[in-house]
């Protein structure tokens, strides 16, 4: 009989990571050796203690989605609205994985800052929308806004229907699903809520009409 395959690290992470999301800071390592499969000792031989667990669980190293990774490079392929809808896709199902270890995170005070590990961080997860406004802005598609402010309300447009809808579940009901919501932020986004001259009213007086 060969021998047995000892588990990963990352395994031990990934059951904690479940663990704790569901249960709260006040799960057991019991629980978290129950889900990996493993003796509470292993645990302990490898993390030494439960915050360490749990800090470990909650620091992915995570990269950022690739379709995200390589927008600046798509710039002026398709329109733009078609690569934000496709890109926002991605995003929005990553910070379905990514919001809750940090909140996780924030609401226990860990000793460090809880940003992610990695290429996930909040500076490299903007990056890219940055960049691909900037280029959109030179190649007149986007008019010059402020290409961080855009990507920021991209970002934050989607985190916060990711936080409550899946976080706060009830809390602010929505008829909007997620494409939806998706295509309703874009449109918002690149063509504005302001109707006529009066998305620009500090050019001249609205005219009454």
């Amino acid at each position: 009989m060969g021998r047995r395959q000892e588990i990963r690290d990352e395994d031990i992470l990934q059951a904690a990571r479940d663990v704790f999301l569901s249960e709260g800071v006040r799960a057991t390592t019991m629980e978290v050796a129950r889900r990996a499969k493993i003796s509470e000792a292993s645990i302990f031989k490898r993390f030494r203690t439960k915050d360490g667990l749990f800090c470990a669980a909650m620091r992915p190293h995570l990269d950022v989605p690739p379709l995200l990774a390589s927008l600046p490079d798509r710039a002026g392929e398709r329109t733009v609205a078609a690569l934000l809808e496709e890109v926002g896709g991605a995003v929005m199902e990553f910070m379905r994985v990514v919001l809750p270890m940090m909140m996780m995170a924030w609401s226990n005070r860990l000793e460090r800052p809880p940003e992610l590990t990695g290429r996930a961080s909040q500076r490299e997860t903007l990056r890219p929308l940055v960049a691909f406004a900037k280029r959109e802005i030179a190649l007149g598609r986007l008019r010059d806004v402020a290409p961080e402010t855009f990507a920021r309300a991209f970002l934050g447009g989607i985190a916060d229907y990711v936080v409550t809808d899946t976080l706060i579940a009830g809390a602010y009901a929505t008829t909007l699903s997620p494409q939806k919501y998706l295509n309703g932020l874009i449109d918002l986004l690149l063509r504005g809520a302001a109707r006529g001259s009066q998305r620009n009213p500090g050019r001249g007086r609205v005219k009454k009409g």
